[in-house]
């Protein structure tokens, strides 16, 4: 039961960031390449069996893939509960609710559903999860999942509406047995808050290709500068390049499942923290910023990994005789935050 609800926060966490973040941003671009790539070998505990059960659940249609994904692991496990779907924007989504449609569960994103969310909960009498920073002040939601990096470092968030949470939460989850055989290799593009550099990361690329021995395999971002995959072949042909045009849902996931070791540019944050789930060593690929020495939240969340040696920025991974540090435990926030909700406010389902 906790892996489900892993699964459902992390693919609205995914679906937070996607709608309502700036364009050209990670916090948009991320989502389009991992949200529906992930694919995940997530065991659920099995379900007593029990009269037959019908959820009407209400998602936005970019969650199809995921609820799909959800459904055949959960129906694999409970055969009596029926998973039915109703994918479409979340405005039109809430509209029916108002007009009376029948929904057990509604899962929508973005700030212009807070207001309808915050009114759910006092009418219906439920629990208001927020997998995102509000506008609106915390208090007026059961809970509020939050990156560290979007809070006050010095206040103590314990016994209060917020959860701290370690970066993006993603579905991500370390596959032991398959065999650790390439070096993965992520790349996005001009963001907000970051540059671009061409020379710079061919540089870094062609480093890397020198030092890391076995297969090494990588990946663009949509964006990724055009024309910029042709030049790694070029300059570093050691590295196997597979555009994101070429790539098919799940992409990532499976190679993660597969890497001994991933680099993942700056820019790319969420690809981060996904990689961190794999439970391989990450290290960073320096790109540099678009507004100088102003540090954005985005940059101060991956200095803050670099201080607690879960990731290797590329000045380090040399000083290191060219090695990435072992990140010890994977990185499921999910699953913490998955735990938290249960022990808050379902202690009886925790046991299922």
């Amino acid at each position: 039961m906790k892996k489900l609800f892993a699964m459902l926060i992390a693919a609205v966490m995914v679906l937070s960031f996607a709608a309502c973040a700036a364009p050209a941003t990670e916090e948009t671009a991320a989502p389009e390449e991992t949200a529906g790539e992930t694919e995940s070998e997530t065991e659920l505990e099995t379900v007593p069996e029990a009269e037959p059960v019908e959820l009407i659940v209400f998602a936005a249609a970019s969650m199809t893939e995921t609820m799909n994904q959800i459904a055949e692991l959960y129906k694999a496990k409970a055969p009596n509960v029926t998973l039915t779907y109703n994918f479409d924007s979340s405005g039109t989504l809430k509209t029916q609710i108002q007009e009376g449609a029948e929904c057990d569960l509604f899962i929508s994103a973005g700030h212009a559903t807070h207001i309808p969310l915050i009114c759910a909960r006092h009418h219906f009498k439920t629990r208001a999860v927020l997998c995102m920073k509000p506008t609106l002040p915390c208090s007026f939601f059961d809970l509020c999942l939050i990156p560290r990096h979007d809070l006050d470092s010095g206040r103590d968030y314990t016994d209060t509406d917020i959860f701290p949470t370690r970066g993006a939460l993603h579905p991500m989850r370390p596959n032991p047995s398959e065999p650790k055989d390439i070096t993965l290799i992520l790349i996005g593009g001009p963001s907000k808050d970051f540059d671009w550099d061409d020379e710079s990361m061919l540089n870094q690329l062609s480093s890397i290709s020198i030092h890391t021995p076995g297969n090494i395999v990588l990946t663009t971002s949509r964006r990724t500068p055009d024309g910029f995959a042709e030049k790694i072949r070029t300059a570093v042909p050691e590295i196997t390049v597979v555009p994101v045009e070429e790539t098919r849902p799940g992409w990532v996931a499976r190679h993660l499942a597969h890497a001994s070791a991933a680099w993942v540019s700056q820019d790319s944050v969420s690809m981060v923290y996904e990689a961190l789930g794999s439970g391989a060593p990450v290290g960073l690929l320096s790109v540099p910023r678009r507004h100088g020495n102003r540090k954005s939240r985005i940059l101060s969340g991956l200095e803050i990994l670099e201080k607690e040696g879960m990731v290797t920025g590329y000045s380090d991974w040399k000083k290191q005789n060219f090695r990435l540090a072992a990140p010890g435990s994977p990185l499921l926030e999910a699953d913490r935050a998955a735990d938290y909700i249960l022990f808050r406010f379902f202690p009886q389902l925790r046991a299922l």
